[in-house]
């Protein structure tokens, strides 16, 4: 877990309470003044040593905070200057708007994230997960039980997933494991079904997927285990997700795609379903799909939208027909 630097003006502490409940929550430790603190120290000096130390600069910015004459932006002023030996591209500094104020023009260059947003406190989850991984794939090891095909294949999928998801909003990462990665966690922001009442649909649009590559990946199958309620014709009872073929060139950034087509009903299977009854009900609700249309952004200046085969996974000939009607849309 990342160690935190939080900047803040005293007169916001209530406000900044909860930026650090979210930070501590996800096992981040979180350097604050008025806690790490202790009487007789040479305050000056141990807050510069901090903000050295630390991983992440959080600049709490609020109408109080950017007015104030003072240590906030001395606090500020040091950060900047780590953030310029920093190679680009790297996360570090991390402006937290708490109301709405503006920007300093000294991070204007920096995009900065509102904490009375929609969904803040997962953003910034994400931002550390994806900054932290990014710094452990630059160190990959390369002399371990992992062949170099492998480490290479699992590196490239990070990057191609974290690329992902930096890109779109469709999903965001709740975490991620191993060096280099073996598991994620994702969490989907898609229409979906999670299950029937009565012969109606019960529509949710969060769904949690863990991720598993074995062992023997790239050459067997990734697993994608839905850990939230779904009622899908390609998902068994357990959570399991039905990929089909498995085609090795396929990156997993690329079968993350594929999922979220399937929760919205723009790719399914009814006629080898792992969901007998689902595959039923989607017979004769064909017409009402897809849930959403989704704009995927996979590479720069690149929109998947309606395309219609985004990746080379394909179950059979009649699944291949399938992709192609429903990946349009109609």
């Amino acid at each position: 877990m990342a160690t935190i630097f939080l900047s803040y003006a005293r007169e916001d502490v209530g406000l900044v309470s909860s930026v650090i409940a979210s930070l501590e929550k996800k096992g981040h430790s979180v350097w604050v003044d008025n806690k790490d603190l202790f009487p007789g120290q040479n305050w000056k000096y141990e807050i510069n040593k901090a903000i050295k130390k630390c991983d992440f600069f959080i600049a709490c910015l609020s109408n109080k905070s950017i007015s104030k004459r003072g240590f906030v932006q001395t606090e500020l002023k040091t950060a900047l200057e780590i953030y310029q030996q920093i190679p680009e591209g790297s996360i570090y500094l991390i402006p937290i708007r708490l109301n709405n104020c503006p920007i300093p023009d000294s991070i204007s260059d920096t995009h900065c994230l509102d904490w009375f947003s929609k969904d803040a406190d997962k953003k910034l989850s994400e931002a550390i997960i994806i900054a932290e991984y990014s710094q452990k794939l630059k160190d990959t090891p390369t002399g371990n039980s992992f062949s170099k095909i492998r480490i290479l294949r699992l590196t490239n999928d990070a990057k191609g997933v974290i690329n992902l998801s930096k890109r779109n909003e469709f999903f965001t990462i709740r975490y991620i494991q191993g060096n280099p990665p073996t598991k994620y966690l994702l969490e989907y922001n898609v229409k979906g079904i999670a299950k029937l009442n009565g012969q109606l649909p019960v529509i949710e649009d969060s769904f949690l997927v863990e991720v598993v590559l074995n062992d023997d990946y790239p050459k067997s199958i990734p697993s994608f285990h839905f850990k939230s309620n779904i009622f899908h014709p390609n998902v068994f009872d357990n959570g399991l997700v039905c990929l089909g073929y498995y085609d090795l060139s396929s990156s997993l950034s690329n079968i993350v795609i594929l999922v979220a087509k399937m929760i919205s009903y723009d790719i399914y299977n009814v006629e080898a379903p792992s969901n007998g009854e689902a595959a039923d009900w989607c017979k004769r609700k064909q017409h009402e799909f897809p849930l959403q249309v989704l704009d995927i952004i996979h590479e720069k200046r690149s929109t998947l939208r309606n395309i219609k085969q985004p990746i080379k996974i394909v179950v059979k000939k009649n699944y291949n027909k399938m992709l192609t009607r429903h990946s349009t849309g109609h």
